[in-house]
């Protein structure tokens, strides 16, 4: 059974983006403490609304018509019905950016834009270009309606430094409506670069696994001429090579064996030595008759009475010497002179 262990950066960036709804407004508030848009900025903000919300409508069509001419981007479009409901969605978001409204309703919508980017693999330079179509047409179109060319008898609008602070501050909630999206955009690229990576390393011990697998199966089957063949990865060649050489050289080993063994069984048959017998051993293995023969023929010797000398009786002093040293032997023979 095959365990997965993703890499534990991917369970650190997956949960990067999964913060409670007061950590995301803490956020917020700290990002708009450093590029200074205070209470009175986002107020500001407010007096180009009437600028925004009718010629946003003219800076998208630039925008679409920009990107009908960008094949890197057209392609994320397949019909023209897609782009009208992408166009209506990005005019409602503006409409938002220009209240000057930066609450939680507010960041899980650029949270959603910025998930969608990286879900199609819209890449951060195209969002910010659009961005940068749209804010040209936009500024263009205050300053023409706050100074208009009627000469010094036209009526304004807006004093400049007013205008100068309500333009600044529309930028930068431009500015961090994409920094919301873009920060998404890479904390979900990272999450699906490491969940990719994590699945590739589980695919990768898969195979190596299953390899050796195999082999071990192979040598529990006494199968010494399996090698393994299959296309590992590049870390593993080593591996690989020297459990090739450990079975090559363990199967030579065993050629040698089987050769000596034959060897052995079809050579010629030595010559046995029958066991040596000792001499007792081998009369009394001899017939009674020439056993006597040859105690007889032993018992032999010239005669130390005289002729004519009266017959004795036959004592065990008077005995041959080998009568006295085989008693049971001559006790059934007499000695004759």
């Amino acid at each position: 059974m095959s365990h997965h262990y993703p890499h534990p950066a991917y369970n650190q960036r997956s949960n990067a983006g999964s913060g409670t709804a007061e950590e995301k407004k803490q956020n917020v508030a700290r990002r708009l403490e450093f590029m200074q848009l205070d209470t009175a900025g986002r107020a500001s903000i407010r007096l180009l609304k009437a600028v925004v919300e009718r010629e946003l409508p003219n800076g998208l069509d630039k925008f679409y018509a920009q990107l009908r001419q960008s094949p890197e981007v057209k392609r994320f479009f397949s019909t023209e019905e897609h782009i009208a409901r992408a166009k209506g969605a990005q005019q409602g978001h503006w409409i938002s950016i220009s209240n000057g409204n930066f609450d939680e309703d507010y960041v899980n919508k650029v949270r959603t834009i910025g998930s969608v980017h990286a879900r199609i693999g819209l890449e951060p330079q195209w969002y910010i270009g659009g961005y940068a179509i749209i804010l040209d047409h936009l500024i263009g179109s205050a300053v023409e309606e706050v100074f208009p060319r009627g000469g010094l008898f036209s009526k304004k609008t807006m004093k400049p430094t007013e205008f100068g602070k309500a333009l600044a501050s529309l930028v930068k909630a431009v500015l961090l409506d994409m920094d919301l999206a873009i920060s998404v955009y890479i904390d979900e690229a990272e999450v699906a670069k490491q969940k990719a990576h994590a699945e590739a390393i589980s695919a990768e011990q898969k195979l190596v696994a299953d390899c050796f697998g195999k082999a071990m199966a192979a040598i529990a089957a006494k199968d010494v001429g399996y090698r393994i063949t299959d296309d590992l990865p590049e870390a593993y060649h080593g591996l690989k090579n020297d459990f090739n050489d450990a079975l090559e050289q363990l199967s030579a080993t065993i050629a040698k064996i089987d050769a000596g063994a034959s060897q052995i069984h079809s050579g010629p048959r030595k010559f046995v030595r029958p066991p040596t017998i000792c001499l007792g051993e081998r009369n009394s293995r001899l017939p009674r008759s020439n056993r006597r023969r040859r105690h007889s023929n032993r018992s032999r010797r010239p005669s130390r009475i005289q002729a004519g000398a009266p017959k004795k009786p036959v004592t065990s002093s008077a005995r041959p010497g080998w009568a006295r040293r085989n008693p049971v032997r001559s006790s059934s023979r007499r000695w004759r002179p």
